[in-house]
């Protein structure tokens, strides 16, 4: 976010130029706030300008970036339209711009049209994706002092939206120049660009040429370092792909999630220190790399072991933490320098690089379980469930335990990037309704949920969804079904490992974890994967499905 510039005063000031050099002050106490991240601090000192003085553009540049990194888009998006509406009414805003040191006037209002798209670009909100993408042309035409990161955010917005040709269009160009000129950094941004485009075209071959070109230019990039460590585990390259990993921690994306506990662990023997593992991704990422916890504990017999994750995977997590003498803490709770009694920390996914994993020596899956209250339970809930009469509209659906009781999930967090990739309508799974011999139950959480009650699926499956607080519950239900159908979600890592068989929906641009086009996985023994042919075509995939569910029956 472009944050406020400022002039120096005049030492004549009038009545006028106090309230303005007054105003001045403030905002240069709440850049400062910002910069610091002291958001309320920050927050309350633009409110006081706003007060005083509504049109202050560099008040509403802060308010939009105080929204934006809040998550409050909406906000932002007014508060950046607001600025817009400002400078185009009044060019000279009168608040610094004049300054020998601030930026042209034409590159400030690039800027603030940047920061609009990036507020309008919000993959749950498609129907905003045009206007989002005319910012983000109009920021390139009037320069954009951050012209690198409204390419990589409009070639994201492109490729989402599988227009694959204009987003290797703005990077070919970018390329182009950067070879004229012998700028090797600037060759290393394009190629690796063009490399993102074409993994989601043509998956990691057609992409590793490019990447490669990318390290080789600017072996210092951590963007295309990090891309060929993706690659390298996508072709089971393990040992190279590991140590490669570790450059995550330089990429733009990554910045602000380091967590500093301390000494980090370089993998020598613990003795009788204690260790802080701490989960770093996602929920999935978290269950996936649990099973490096047991072979830690075997490699290290005498040290303490603390694993910091969200609390909501405590619940599956519970029982081989018990086993293995690891104690679970909440990572909401978990802020660097308030925990203690630890003395080295490293985070879960550097575990496979220390205890040097190939894939010939991939550990099991980690042991999750749910608890017997819960397995109690739900055993309970779904015998009274088969003996219950089925509603009206989910007419021919038998209601026995004969029946196959399989679990559904078609969407996971519509806040990810690739969610409109990764994500099925529930309309579109409608041809499943066929299978054979299966009464469904939904898993799904979230707004996508409420897709039940608007298409054919009603009165077919059964919405557990208010029943489902956390991974233990739903743990618990799985325990009691006969497998998992599900889109590329933390559900695919919990059915797998609880042992169910699990049928996975894997868009064409799969994670590197998948090995595409692999339909196994060496992660997961009871996981089949049912990848996409072509970008966005889910059609041929939900058939393929239906077929190989019913030649189980």
């Amino acid at each position: 976010m472009t944050q406020a510039s400022h002039a120096p005063m005049s030492p004549d000031r009038s009545s006028a130029e106090l309230s303005a050099a007054y105003e001045a002050g403030l905002l240069r106490e709440a850049n400062r706030a910002y910069t610091d991240k002291r958001w309320a601090e920050c927050g309350q000192l633009v409110q006081r300008v706003l007060a005083k003085r509504p049109q202050s553009v560099q008040a509403w540049r802060l308010a939009g970036a105080l929204a934006f990194q809040a998550g409050r888009l909406a906000q932002a998006q007014a508060a950046f339209e607001r600025v817009l509406a400002l400078t185009q009414a009044e060019p000279a805003d009168g608040e610094g711009h004049s300054s020998p040191d601030a930026p042209p006037a034409g590159a400030v209002a690039a800027d603030d049209w940047f920061n609009l798209g990036s507020a309008l670009d919000q993959p749950q909100r498609p129907e905003l994706a045009g206007r989002a993408e005319q910012a983000y042309y109009r920021a390139l035409a009037l320069g954009s002092t951050q012209k690198d990161a409204v390419l990589r955010q409009l070639a994201a917005l492109l490729r989402a939206q599988y227009r694959f040709q204009e987003a290797r269009d703005l990077w070919q160009s970018e390329l182009d120049v950067a070879l004229a000129c012998a700028d090797a950094p600037s060759q290393a941004r394009a190629y690796t660009a063009l490399g993102a485009v074409a993994l989601e075209e043509g998956r990691w071959p057609a992409a590793k040429p490019l990447v490669e070109a990318a390290c080789a230019a600017d072996p210092g990039y951590a963007e295309s370092q990090f891309s060929r460590a993706l690659g390298l585990l996508a072709e089971g390259d393990f040992e190279a792909g590991w140590l490669a990993h570790e450059w995550r921690w330089k990429v733009s994306q990554a910045q602000g999630c380091w967590r500093d506990y301390g000494p980090v662990w370089a993998g020598d023997g613990l003795g009788n220190r204690i260790l802080l593992v701490w989960a770093e991704q996602g929920l999935g990422d978290a269950m996936q790399f649990a099973r490096f916890l047991p072979p830690l504990r075997a490699a290290h017999p005498q040290a303490g072991l603390l694993l910091a994750c969200r609390r909501g995977l405590h619940p599956v997590l519970a029982g081989m933490a018990a086993r293995e003498n690891i104690t679970l803490l909440p990572a909401e709770e978990a802020v660097p320098g308030r925990v203690r009694g630890h003395d080295v920390h490293v985070p879960l996914l550097s575990l496979p690089l220390h205890l040097r994993c190939t894939l010939s020596r991939l550990p099991p899956p980690a042991p999750l379980s749910a608890s017997l209250q819960s397995k109690a339970l739900w055993n309970e809930r779904m015998a009274r469930f088969s003996l219950a009469p089925m509603p009206r509209s989910a007419k021919g659906v038998a209601r026995g335990r004969a029946m196959r009781q399989l679990g559904l999930v078609w969407s996971g967090s519509d806040a990810q990037v690739m969610a409109r990739r990764r994500n099925i309508r529930l309309a579109d799974l409608e041809p499943l309704l066929s299978v054979r011999g299966v009464q469904w139950h939904s898993l799904q959480l979230g707004p996508a949920a409420a897709e039940i009650a608007t298409s054919a699926w009603q009165g077919s499956i059964v919405d557990w969804s208010h029943h489902l607080a956390d991974f233990g519950d739903t743990a618990g239900l799985m325990a009691c079904l006969d497998g998992v159908v599900s889109v590329d979600t933390a559900c695919v890592h919990l059915a797998a490992s609880l042992g169910r068989p699990t049928w996975m929906l894997s868009r064409f641009d799969a994670c590197w974890r998948w090995m595409a086009p692999r339909e196994d996985s060496p992660w997961y023994p009871s996981l089949k994967i049912f990848n996409q042919e072509a970008p966005g075509d889910w059609e041929p995939v939900v058939r393929a499905l239906g077929a190989h569910l019913n030649a189980a029956t």
